[in-house]
């Protein structure tokens, strides 16, 4: 299907994303995580009071990857 039909928002409302990167073993980014929605949803003081959250949840999985090593 195409990509509208998917994601209905992307294509009538102007969007926001923040990301942080989940590192491996290593410390190379294996992967990432990232929250979106649309602006009137997520302003910028909801997408800035997220980032602490997004980055716990990040900083978790990179345990686990350790911890499965």
């Amino acid at each position: 299907p195409p990509r509208s039909t998917l994601f209905p928002y992307t294509t009538l409302f102007r969007s926001r994303c923040i990301g942080a990167p989940i590192p491996g073993p290593d410390g190379k980014t294996v992967a990432a995580l990232s929250i979106s929605g649309p602006e009137f949803r997520m302003d910028l003081s909801r997408a800035k009071s997220l980032v602490p959250e997004l980055k716990s949840v990040c900083a978790r999985i990179a345990e686990a990857i350790l911890q499965r090593q």
